[in-house]
């Protein structure tokens, strides 16, 4: 009876890890800066990764040398070139167990521009490639992931009209810094002189 109980016991661990392996620690999608694009366009593809609630990714730029930095891929596409990926800035955080990190929580977006060759053929258009993360809670981090993300769009004749994603994530500015106006500073009245006996106002 206590052998089936500790096999039990066992096939339960095996399987919450097992299942704690196979979770995936982010949601990743992919929008194109335009609608459409033309022969020779430049556009640029944005790579929204959502870092679950309560973790935390490895930044592309790790403070530790053994961490597994945050990358982006992308699939050779024989219509089309893409430039070097633009990463955040990222969060610099303190966890007692895990010491300073570097690291993306929540909504972050990679950006990768793109170059459409100047005789791409007409018709559909598939942009993809992969993002690869180690995801940590407070206490410990989780092996590697690699999420695919792609991107269905269409090379459009010259004449056609391209107009810009509704659905593509703009930059966020941050509201610009008012100036600082100094107080004008107060100018003491001259007292009259005397000339002679005679009261001279300057």
């Amino acid at each position: 009876m206590k052998k089936h109980f500790v096999l039990s016991w066992i096939i339960m661990l095996l399987s919450a890890v097992i299942a704690r392996a196979q979770q995936s620690w982010a949601d990743v999608s992919a929008a194109l800066s335009t609608t459409a694009v033309h022969p020779g366009d430049k556009a640029t593809i944005a790579v929204i990764v959502n870092v679950h609630d309560g973790l935390h990714a490895q930044s592309h730029t790790p403070f530790d040398q053994f961490a597994v930095k945050f990358e982006l891929a992308t699939d050779k596409n024989d219509q089309a070139a893409f430039g070097e990926s633009q990463f955040p800035k990222p969060l610099e955080k303190t966890f007692p167990n895990l010491g300073k990190l570097s690291v993306y929580e929540g909504k972050t977006i990679i950006r990768v521009p793109v170059t459409v060759s100047a005789d791409a053929k007409t018709g559909a258009l598939k942009l993809s490639g992969n993002v690869t993360f180690q995801a940590c809670d407070e206490n410990s981090c989780f092996p590697p992931e690699t999420i695919n993300y792609s991107i269905d769009t269409k090379v459009v004749a010259a004449g056609d009209a391209v107009t810009a994603n509704p659905d593509y994530p703009v930059e966020e500015k941050k509201p610009a810094t008012e100036p600082t106006t100094m107080p004008a500073a107060k100018t003491e009245a001259t007292p009259p002189a005397a000339v002679n006996g005679q009261t001279t106002i300057f």
